[in-house]
């Protein structure tokens, strides 16, 4: 018997001290490196442009900033974050706020009902395996901001590769040191180029109920701040809240709407039922650029 449990007690070491090795070696595989669209919390650590851009994909991947600079007299940022909602993108604000060389001078928000809208902030935990190899001994300090989501594990940061458990390919991902997802060149925008699809089929005008900007007008006023409403394209303007609820949301603010932009358009803009292609994005961003141009 005691015999038993001194094998459980060295197994038990070797199981750790294999787990340490891996994390050690894990993190020397991924340092400067991205295997994930979402692998870019180190990036947004020393922002010193003067606008950034906050949404989710339809930011993330419509807005391109690289263009934006070159057609106007501003520096600019992609913060938006495929599939999360307002109440992660105050928190990468807040985080980008706090390491940031310098503030920016506007925020300019995606103010749509797929974004702002009280139903649509979530409370589940998304797109996790965009950012597992942070979470271990909570490498950027960015564990705080995913606690409150639903499958968040604290053990996951301190438990050698348990924050992998479900998640095996992204563990191999990270064992081999993928860098496919790389977004730093374009300033947080990325576009799978993928190939051209179709218009999004025209539904009925979907209805806000409640409007939320989860604390950024706070954080914006805090930081004196500018906060700038962006309604991106959606068919027939189904994603367009009512410019009421829009204005007492964010009272005296500028609001680009942009809700209508896709109806008269090609389908060689598009890349699926949401997204633009890359001549559509080059489309919008122009038009992006010539509001970013004209801010005072």
């Amino acid at each position: 018997m005691q015999r038993i449990f001194k094998n459980l007690i060295s197994l038990g070491i070797f199981a750790i001290t294999f787990g340490l090795l891996i994390e050690c070696f894990l993190y020397l595989q991924m340092t400067d490196r991205r295997a994930h669209v979402l692998e870019d919390w180190e990036d947004i650590i020393g922002l010193d442009e003067e606008v950034w851009f906050l949404g989710d994909s339809r930011t993330s991947t419509h807005i391109n900033p690289v263009q934006i600079e070159l057609k106007s007299n501003r520096s600019v940022y992609n913060l938006g974050y495929d599939g999360f909602r307002i109440g992660m993108g105050v928190k990468r604000v807040n985080f980008a706020l706090h390491h940031a060389e310098s503030p920016p001078k506007y925020i300019v928000v995606q103010s749509d009902i797929s974004y702002i809208d009280t139903r649509r902030v979530q409370s589940n935990f998304p797109m996790k395996d965009g950012m597992l190899r942070y979470f271990w001994s909570n490498q950027i300090g960015i564990n705080t901001l995913f606690s409150d989501y639903e499958n968040w594990r604290g053990l996951d940061a301190w438990v050698p590769l348990l924050r992998y458990k479900g998640y095996p390919l992204m563990f191999f991902k990270h064992l081999l040191g993928w860098n496919r997802w790389d977004k730093r060149a374009s300033k947080g925008y990325w576009n799978d180029i993928g190939g051209v699809g179709g218009f999004v089929d025209s539904k009925p005008t979907a209805q806000a109920q409640q409007l939320t900007l989860m604390g950024l007008d706070s954080v914006a006023a805090h930081h004196n701040i500018q906060v700038i409403g962006l309604i991106p394209p959606s068919a027939g303007g189904q994603e367009r809240p009512p410019l009421s609820l829009l204005d007492s949301l964010m009272p005296g603010e500028l609001i680009w709407d942009f809700s209508f932009f896709l109806d008269d358009l090609d389908v060689n803009y598009f890349k699926d039922s949401k997204h633009f292609s890359p001549s559509g994005v080059e489309l919008y961003s122009d038009s992006i650029a010539s509001l970013v141009n004209n801010l005072h």
